[in-house]
């Protein structure tokens, strides 16, 4: 586990860095973008830093012996929290129109890699979960060739100066029933390893077709390739291969390892091939086909997660909020932006407080961590609903199967995994209390 600790401490000192020539700035005592403001995102940052620290104490050589599953989850969540206050003011500064253009052009270099940190964090805690096979599907009837294209629309965006990216869909049936959102994981992973690996002077095809009761996915790149005795090797947890056209490693190299992990899950396969060195590589997918007996689920993460209008297309009424955090910088960060929009807010750090405010006031929305000094905020959510008709949304670092399923039980209508966006807060505010909100 040490590479992927000294991944995120060298990221951290790199935030770091990057806020203090924020604070450098003449944006900033112009006001555009606030004192206060930059002090909490260097504080979120500063925890972040000694976060990553600790996971690097506690890492060895083997990054899953036995105990390091709990290390990684436990140490999950203090990577995540500095996170929130830090995500939720960038994006917020972000869409102020008096920025400067090299202040926007920061802001956005920051925001990247507080996103490269989290989808760090993600591929630790799939790495784990798969390890110990405590990861679940939500099972669905899903359109490949729609989830396809999502994709490599989504892989060619990030790779503006990569290769192009083509679909060949020439199989018969286009369903299968699997788990969307882990699926398009899949696929973004190996598209993601293909353009890693290929010059932008190269190709790289997606092509579907059938086999039998079986659909082959393919995804080929004309890269770098790879010795055919180093195959079994790629799909290892935390290999990594040097890459000649990115200075040095990049990554975790997990990522191959998910993908397999999940199409095992799914009841197929996935294989790698390369005739060598300088010539391609492909990697196939062999998934059960199916015929569609209910309805097919969206392509991608937005199955799990509809997405809402933005926040500029609706037209709120505001919301008596209850907002429970006892993480101090994210308490005051989260309670300030949604002020912003235009909702009453009352805050609490615990459950006890918290249950006294129930009982004196009412609310619309409870917006709530999970972890608390005093208790949990499924109890919580449980208490606020036996005293009346509430809203709940539950904002936690933790993100497991387990904990959503809880937070479904306990009555929130959502589980949030810190950190999110201004933007995604808004939107959640919405969902969680749509009859209060109308489109226009």
């Amino acid at each position: 586990m040490s590479s992927e600790a000294r991944i995120i401490s060298e990221t951290a000192r790199w935030l770091r860095h990057k806020t203090a020539g924020l604070r450098q700035s003449g944006e900033l005592s112009g006001g555009v973008v606030g004192a206060a403001d930059l002090a909490e995102i260097e504080a979120a940052v500063q925890r972040l830093e000694s976060a990553g620290a600790k996971l690097l104490q506690q890492s060895a050589t083997n990054p899953l012996r036995p105990g390091a599953e709990n290390v990684v989850a436990n140490l999950s969540h203090e990577l995540r929290t500095p996170l929130t206050p830090a995500l939720l003011l960038i994006s917020a500064m972000q869409a102020n129109p008096r920025l400067a253009e090299d202040i926007r052009s920061d802001l956005a270099t920051v925001r990247e890699q507080i996103e490269l940190e989290v989808r760090l964090v993600d591929a630790l805690l799939d790495t784990t979960q798969l390890g110990r096979g405590e990861l679940r599907l939500r099972m669905g009837m899903v359109d490949m060739r729609s989830l396809l294209r999502s994709a490599i629309s989504a892989a060619q965006s990030l790779a503006e100066q990569g290769p192009p990216l083509s679909l060949e869909f020439n199989a018969a049936g286009n369903i299968v029933r699997g788990d969307a959102a882990r699926l398009a994981q899949v696929f973004s992973n190996l598209l993601n390893n293909a353009v890693k690996f290929t010059p932008p002077h190269g190709l790289i095809k997606v092509i579907a077709a059938d086999e039998g009761e079986s659909l082959l996915v393919s995804v080929i790149d004309t890269g770098r390739g790879f010795d055919p005795v180093d195959t079994t090797r790629l799909f290892g947890a935390f290999e990594q291969e040097i890459n000649p056209m990115r200075d040095g490693r990049s990554g975790l190299g997990v990522g191959l390892s998910i993908a397999q992990g999940l199409v095992s899950l799914h009841g197929g396969e996935l294989s790698g091939h390369s005739d060598g060195e300088g010539r391609g590589a492909t990697f196939t997918v062999k998934l059960p086909a199916t015929q569609p007996a209910a309805p097919v689920a969206p392509a991608g993460p937005s199955a799990v997660h509809p997405a809402a209008p933005p926040v500029g297309h609706r037209h709120r009424r505001s919301l008596r909020i209850l907002l429970v955090e006892d993480h101090g910088q994210s308490l005051l960060a989260t309670a300030r932006l949604i002020r912003s929009m235009g909702h009453a807010v009352r805050t609490a750090s615990g459950v006890g407080t918290a249950s006294s405010l129930l009982n004196s006031e009412t609310f619309d929305l409870l917006i709530a961590d999970i972890e608390l000094p005093d208790g949990t905020g499924w109890e919580l959510m449980r208490m606020a609903r036996a005293a009346g008709p509430i809203a709940g949304m539950a904002l936690s670092g933790h993100g497991g199967d387990d904990d959503i399923a809880k937070s479904q039980d306990a009555g929130f209508a959502q589980h949030l995994v810190k950190p999110i966006t201004f933007q995604r807060l808004a939107d959640a505010i919405d969902e969680a209390a749509p009859s209060r909100t109308v489109a226009l």
